[in-house]
């Protein structure tokens, strides 16, 4: 059914059938589509219509006629109005098992007949997880921007946020509020040696932050890529936008005989890593690191020994030229981590078209974001000979 003109601002009745990518609850009324910010599976909702476009629209909750089966109070006093987190009202499980189903729907065009699905590992912590945390500042409010709007939520605490940095938010705003601050944000973080450090507007950091928000996922990600690659045996590791060396220490030390080369684009985190690698007293003969941008890197780079190829782009994935590059590296095995399903299908379709000879092993989600509809996503990559 097409769009039908002049609806914004009606009232209709929608019942939820799943979650999508972006978080939003689907309903399908009259065969049309709406998208529906705070919902949950199996809601059955007055949702007042906001925006229609050709073939989808967008609602929100004006009441809930009677709840789904996993929507629960959400904790948070500011859920709703904050811009952070968009699925503290549904159950931990139910949050799981929708993010497993995204990645299936996201990748399910570029998966092989082997593909082997794994299902999402869980957080070790529902909540009190992220070790960093960005705040808008406009005196005297401190917090989050209102969801869909610039307007300054203020909070004293955040429940995603690990205990002891989240206490500290109300003796920050004190601090920004004396010194007459004209920043308008202010990042908060645990440190690698694990003191709070704080850095206003666009200084420069002073210590090293985690490379993951959520130490204790990150920990089981580095695991399962160490796993994934022992029966690898390359000659040569090249850890792409490496960021400070989160997985390329413990691929070095789990190959002693292989080279690692860290490229990253950020010359914080290659100092950071530079550093690191000077505390270990490594040689650059074991690890080096490059600040260059990836594709740049690549076209100057053709190895002909066996390879193992870590990807850890950002949410917006990896630029063409870099899969097509990756794409005749014949002796390559591949192992992408990506936090947006979307981008990681796109980019596996690129790397297929450059060679079709590419196929998935396995596929294995992580629960990184609890509380958020994101997910990251661990895929395996090799070339069917």
């Amino acid at each position: 059914m097409g769009c039908i003109l002049n609806r914004i601002g009606q009232e209709i009745n929608a019942t939820i059938e799943k979650l999508s990518k972006g978080g939003n609850g689907l309903a399908r009324v009259d065969g049309f589509v709406f998208f529906v910010p705070l919902s949950a599976p199996g809601d059955e909702l007055v949702v007042r219509i906001i925006e229609e476009k050709k073939n989808y629209g967008f609602a929100e909750i004006v009441s809930i006629l009677k709840p789904g089966p996993s929507r629960i109070q959400p904790p948070c006093p500011v859920f709703g109005k904050c811009g952070g987190c968009n699925w503290q009202h549904l159950e931990y499980g139910e949050q799981l098992r929708q993010k497993e189903l995204i990645v299936h729907e996201q990748l399910s065009s570029v998966v092989d007949a082997n593909t082997q699905w794994l299902p999402i590992l869980p957080s070790p912590s529902q909540w009190r997880y992220r070790n960093r945390i960005q705040l808008k500042f406009n005196s005297p409010q401190l917090g989050f921007f209102r969801r869909g709007s610039h307007d300054i939520i203020p909070i004293d605490d955040c429940p995603i946020v690990e205990k002891q940095l989240a206490e500290q938010i109300v003796a920050l705003k004190s601090m920004l509020e004396q010194s007459h601050s004209r920043v308008d944000k202010v990042e908060a973080f645990i440190a690698t040696d694990e003191t709070i450090e704080t850095r206003l507007g666009n200084d420069p950091l002073k210590k090293s932050a985690f490379s993951q928000v959520n130490r204790s996922v990150n920990t089981l990600l580095i695991e399962k890529v160490l796993e994934w690659s022992k029966s690898a045996s390359p000659e040569l590791i090249f850890d792409l936008y490496a960021g400070s060396g989160n997985f390329s220490f413990p691929l070095m030390r789990q190959f002693t005989k292989s080279s690692v080369t860290a490229v990253e684009l950020s010359q914080e985190a290659v100092r950071a890593g530079q550093v690191e690698a000077a505390k270990k007293n490594l040689s650059p003969k074991r690890i080096r690191f490059y600040q260059s941008d990836v594709c740049l890197f690549l076209k100057r780079t053709c190895p002909e020994a066996s390879c193992l190829v870590i990807l850890d782009p950002p949410r917006v994935g990896c630029e063409s030229t870099v899969m097509d590059s990756l794409a005749f590296w014949r002796q390559t095995r591949i192992i992408y981590i990506s936090c947006d399903p979307a981008s990681l299908a796109r980019d596996i379709k690129r790397l297929k078209a450059a060679c079709p000879k590419w196929k998935i092993a396995r596929i294995q989600p992580f629960d990184m974001f609890p509380q958020t509809d994101h997910v990251e996503t661990l895929v395996e990559l090799f070339i069917d000979s």
